[in-house]
């Protein structure tokens, strides 16, 4: 993702080179924190697993599909260059879940302030707690795990 001013508007979009990646994530949430800014992004999947037992086996060919969601935090420089990313959540979706578009367990993002001498980026899911620096990306510290939907 890139974000630029154009025209006194703030505009995001996917780079050209991104056409063959198998990862179209929806923006789902934000947080500016000059020179940077940082992206929540989520993408789902519908999976297809299917297992081939041998024609002398008693076991029963079995297809699952199941949604896999990915979510990753991305900070980005104002020119638009990516400056790290990292993943915060890939897994399954259980079945009793809601849809994915009801939008319902994505983080939540806090930047500390440019004068602070921490400088953290607090990802926040129910049940998790995540300070990344924002200027690298790396963890500084992480409370709980995150729960799954219900």
């Amino acid at each position: 993702m890139v974000f630029r001013r154009e025209d006194d508007r703030l505009l995001v979009r996917q780079p050209p080179y991104a056409a063959g990646i198998d990862f179209k994530p929806s923006i789902v949430g934000f947080e500016l924190s000059w020179p940077r800014a940082f992206f929540d992004m989520t993408a789902y999947r519908h999976v297809t697993a299917q297992n081939n037992p041998s024609s002398t086996s008693f076991e029963a060919k079995q297809v699952e599909q199941r949604i896999e969601e990915i979510e990753i935090i991305a900070s980005i420089a104002r020119t638009g260059e990516l400056l790290w990313a990292r993943s915060v959540v890939r897994g399954d979706m259980p079945n009793a879940s809601p849809p994915p578009s009801d939008n319902l367990y994505h983080s939540l993002l806090l930047a500390s302030h440019a004068g602070s001498p921490a400088q953290n980026l607090y990802v926040f899911k129910p049940g998790m707690l995540l300070a990344v620096d924002q200027a690298t990306g790396a963890p500084r510290f992480q409370v709980g795990a995150p729960l799954p939907p219900t």
